[in-house]
């Protein structure tokens, strides 16, 4: 008995704990992808109001990737997609559950980023936070 309660506790709660997170994720971005299109035309963003810049890539001394479940990008497809992305007037819903990582820059300063998609990257910079999105005919 003492076996069966183990097996649950250790194999069968996390693994249904990853299938429903998930099932969150996708529901999630096919949410978010479905919002971002219809407002892709509306939400121009101005230069002088982004919030967080999105560094060039001879910016950058690192690209860090934290470990975990949700795996959108590797460094080499997150640098391929860094020329796409186009400022957002929109941000995500919620922070979880995402790919999350860090770009160093050469000047000291740390940018954190988070995703659930590949066509989406949510940079935060101290108390600021900038979404940007790979236009739907972009990609």
């Amino acid at each position: 008995m003492r076996l069966l309660i183990i097996i649950f506790v250790c194999i069968l709660v996390p693994l249904l704990f990853w299938i429903f997170i998930k099932r969150e994720a996708n529901k999630s971005t096919v949410e978010q992808g479905v919002s971002m299109s219809k407002k892709n035309a509306e939400s121009e963003v101005s230069p002088q109001s982004v919030k967080v810049k999105l560094p060039l890539p001879e910016e950058m001394e690192k690209i860090s990737i934290e470990p975990g479940l949700y795996k959108v990008f590797t460094v080499e497809s997150l640098l391929k997609s860094l020329q796409e992305f186009k400022p957002h007037t929109e941000t995500y819903a919620t922070k979880q559950p995402f790919q999350r990582g860090k770009f160093s820059l050469k000047n000291g300063d740390v940018i954190n980023w988070l995703s659930n998609s590949s066509n989406s990257i949510l940079l935060i910079y101290k108390d600021k936070e900038q979404l940007f999105i790979i236009p739907n005919d972009e990609k």
